[in-house]
């Protein structure tokens, strides 16, 4: 990829009043009428968005429909105390396999029950990860979670590797949305609640710019509170926190649960292709082994063809299947003694059903799924994890402006200026 930076690229040593005179046609105008993506680099004095300039590339960018990234300096000390973490949380599992005798005190068949069982447990402990709200709780899931993945995978367990895989993955999004919190904070510092308090170190800069944005300046205010409670700005998260949404941390996507989901495919491939011959398991079993192949690998390939802030609400949308499927193992377990039947309709009904369902929800905007009737707010709402009881109604820009955090005036979400998704 390739960036375009102003103070590199302008002759800052000679006179550019003729290159910015009209903001419009100035050079960095027309590289952002270019560019992708937009991207923001806070410093730790105070807000680029007390500067005028950067407030016009921030009105650009709202024009035109750009998404608009947070550059995150690298968090070293956090992951290093994030691998140490890891690593002092293998000496128990260590300890137990190596040097406890207690694997040799029981029988063989109470040991792969137990093996079972905490195979389940870790399913729990990657919903407890998902559900969690402060780091240090998420850093205690995530240790304890490892620790009993080392087992499992020491056991040759199944949900041994992507547990191990989730974890892992998921110390690191902690670590990554810690950086980003802090460059949000940035983004605050000595921000008045609004641009028309930003200055510019030139008059005449000034009132061109001003000709401008004035008429614009709520939505511009609009747009920086959601690259703040976001982490990214774009015509999909503006217009849903435009529906009164609550989108704090929607921008930030978390790559755990992908990495847990990727783990499986070894285990489904051995078994289709070396474990299942059809003779043994029947036509049904390798058709919906075969299903849900192709309906993963299908969400990968939409994964990483669609847009970063689609790709942050897709993996929403896995985690909370995720949950609900881990709830229907349990109702099945306790429902089995008297349906005998319910765990193999529970398996072919993930495995034929719940793929392709997820993989529908995945093609569709939430723009499209806010519109259903009744429950489509509700249920978008859901998948970015914050469920708040006023999310029927329009929520207050928080950056200050005093509007909907729609558009000048306040009028309504349908007045918001923003290009379409």
């Amino acid at each position: 990829q390739h960036a375009w930076i102003c103070a590199l690229s302008m002759p800052q040593h000679l006179c550019i009043a003729d290159l910015i005179s009209d903001p419009k046609s100035s050079p960095f105008a027309m590289a952002l009428a270019s560019a992708k993506e937009v991207l923001v680099v806070p410093n730790h004095h105070c807000s680029i968005y007390t500067r005028l300039w950067c407030v016009y590339e921030a009105f650009l960018a709202q024009r035109q429909g750009k998404i608009v990234r947070m550059a995150v300096r690298p968090n070293f000390r956090g992951l290093v105390s994030a691998a140490l973490g890891l690593a002092a949380a293998i000496i128990p599992w260590f300890s137990f396999r190596f040097v406890s005798t207690f694997h040799d005190m029981i029988d063989a068949e109470t040991y792969s029950e137990m093996v079972a069982t905490m195979s389940f447990v870790v399913q729990l402990v990657v919903i407890a990860s998902l559900i969690a709200g402060g780091q240090r709780l998420r850093r205690s899931v995530h240790l304890a979670g490892f620790m009993l993945s080392c087992f499992l995978v020491a056991e040759m367990s199944d949900q041994g590797l992507p547990g191990l895989l989730f974890f892992i993955v998921a110390e690191v999004d902690r670590v990554r949305l810690v950086a980003f919190q802090q460059e949000a904070e940035n983004l605050r510092r000595g921000f008045a609640g609004s641009v028309r308090h930003a200055e510019c170190s030139n008059a005449e800069d000034s009132a061109a710019i001003w000709r401008e944005v004035d008429a614009e300046a709520d939505n511009v205010d609009c747009v920086i509170d959601v690259l703040v409670r976001a982490t990214q700005m774009s015509p999909l998260w503006a217009q849903l926190s435009a529906q009164g949404l609550d989108i704090t941390g929607a921008g930030f996507t978390p790559w755990a649960f992908p990495a847990f989901k990727l783990g499986y495919f070894p285990g489904y491939v051995e078994q289709l292709v070396v474990k299942m011959p059809v003779a043994t398991v029947g036509a049904w079993t390798v058709a919906a082994m075969t299903s849900f192949l192709l309906a993963e690998s299908l969400w990968w390939i939409l994964l990483f063809l669609c847009r970063t802030d689609r790709r942050s609400f897709m993996i929403f949308l896995q985690e909370k299947v995720m949950i609900c499927r881990v709830c229907s193992d349990v109702t099945a377990v306790v429902v089995t003694a008297f349906a005998t039947d319910l765990h193999i309709t529970m398996w072919m009904l993930h495995h034929f059903v719940v793929p392709w369902a997820v993989l529908l929800l995945s093609a569709i905007s939430p723009l499209v799924l806010i519109r259903i009737p009744w429950v489509g707010i509700a249920f978008v709402q859901l998948l970015l994890r914050r469920v708040r009881p006023c999310f029927f109604w329009r929520a207050r820009c928080r950056s200050g402006c005093g509007v909907r955090c729609t558009s000048a005036g306040g009028k309504g979400p349908a007045d918001i200026t923003v290009a379409p998704a």
